[in-house]
């Protein structure tokens, strides 16, 4: 058994023999389900983001704010790893984003969600050789 039982559901690598016997595609027309929630992406596109609401972090602090520390500290070990060779490069990284996950920042999750969301963006740049 699998410690992620999603894994094993007739997925791609899960060994299950596609066919008629397999799942059924996800792709294509003729989704006519629904949940009746209408919450469903529809003809106008997803549902659009709450933009002007404030959200604050367990701290009571704006989480923009919480993650200015976390960017400064993203933004040097980056800089300093700039020139280094790609597997440097790449080892850096790993070690960002294990930081900067908010799984592992159960004090400011939100902050660290902004940080981490930053760091993906500099992924192509930062890594390429």
């Amino acid at each position: 058994g699998s410690r992620f039982p999603f894994f094993g559901r007739g997925g791609a690598g899960s060994g299950a023999a596609a066919g008629p016997s397999g799942p059924a595609p996800k792709k294509g027309g003729g989704q006519t389900k629904s949940n009746g929630s209408g919450a469903a992406a529809g003809p106008s596109g997803p549902a659009p983001k709450r933009e002007g609401r404030e959200t604050k972090s367990a701290g009571g602090q704006d989480p923009s704010k919480a993650a200015e520390p976390l960017f400064a500290d993203m933004k040097q070990k980056i800089d300093a790893a700039r020139r280094e060779s790609l597997d440097v490069r790449k080892k850096v990284f790993k070690e960002l984003q294990r930081h900067l996950h908010p799984d592992k920042n159960l004090q400011n999750p939100e902050a660290a969600k902004l940080a981490f969301q930053a760091l993906m963006e500099l992924r192509g740049p930062f890594l390429s050789p």
